[in-house]
């Protein structure tokens, strides 16, 4: 009698159980990077990454709305800040219908304030697409998008008629390769430039002058870096200011960069690695040379 009655509720509770639905969706990739933007510049983002398509990969036709959000301080990847606002990002069709197996591509635009004090910065956003089926059953996604701008203005050192265009395998040497620096202060310098700033000498041993440019590198995440060290999460946290300096024939130029590290207690303690790349301008990439600063940043708050 107690089994018939089990079964009896079994099968009741079977009968009130909301069908189950195959809703699926495909999104872009979890982390979309937008590298090397400009202030004051407007961009799509299909110029940089090939992986905006949406897919419907369920059995039900679904409707996807699409918000962007700034992340929660857990979401925050090292090295980024909170996008300063999402009026930045747009998409062309916030909301769109897929049939099953239909794709779409999303059509996102970047438009960056012509302000300078973004230059260098990296920031992210969060894109929220919920998708829902014709009895309201629903599927949320997130993408993380993280965009990273160029530190150096539009400038460039104009030729006057004198000069020459500068001969293949122009001599230049740097006086030191890199440099370490401890106790780095984060928000504010302390004054004291040991820790605030590191010089970048440049001997030209060419027998003219000769203009240098210089750049933040990005060291890929598996780089050869000391134990404990790990590559800087951004490389704009050490500024360059203007990237290009010339330099007399036989002279030592001396390039001054900042520590621009945010006050913030998840970058405390911390160790990296950060690459600037000095090479003459006009010469060819395979010039370049490699300056490295291993910083220790400081444990406590700044004052």
């Amino acid at each position: 009698m107690e089994m018939r009655k089990a079964f009896a509720l079994a099968c009741f509770m079977t009968a009130l159980a909301p069908p189950v639905r195959a809703l699926s969706l495909r999104s872009p990739a979890k982390e979309i990077r937008l590298e090397g933007l400009r202030v004051g510049k407007t961009y799509s983002a299909d110029a940089f990454v090939q992986t905006l398509e949406l897919a419907n990969t369920g059995k039900e036709s679904i409707s996807i709305a699409s918000r962007f959000v700034l992340p929660r301080d857990s979401e925050l990847k090292d090295g980024y800040e909170p996008i300063p606002s999402l009026s930045w990002i747009r998409l062309k069709k916030p909301r769109i219908g897929l049939a099953p197996g239909q794709e779409a591509r999303a059509e996102l635009t970047l438009k960056i304030p012509d302000k300078e004090g973004l230059m260098g910065g990296q920031y992210q956003a969060q894109w929220i697409m919920t998708a829902r089926g014709p009895t309201g059953d629903a599927v949320e996604l997130s993408s993380r998008i993280l965009i990273d701008l160029d530190d150096s203005p539009d400038v460039a050192f104009k030729k006057t008629g004198s000069e020459k265009e500068s001969p293949p395998g122009l001599a230049f040497m740097l006086l030191s390769k890199g440099t370490i620096v401890e106790d780095v202060p984060l928000g504010t310098h302390s004054g004291d430039p040991q820790k605030d700033e590191v010089a970048l000498k440049i001997l030209n041993s060419g027998a003219q002058s000769e203009a240098f440019v210089m750049r933040s590198g990005r060291l890929i995440p598996d780089a050869d870096v000391p134990p404990e060290f790990e590559p800087a999460p951004n490389p704009h946290f050490l500024r360059i200011g203007s990237p290009l300096m010339r330099i007399g024939s036989g002279d030592i130029g001396i390039k001054k960069l900042r520590f621009a590290i945010p006050n913030e207690k998840r970058y405390r303690g911390r160790k990296w690695v950060f690459l600037v790349e000095v090479k003459s301008e006009g010469s060819p990439d395979s010039q370049t040379q490699d300056f490295l600063v291993q910083a220790t940043t400081a444990r406590e708050d700044s004052k």
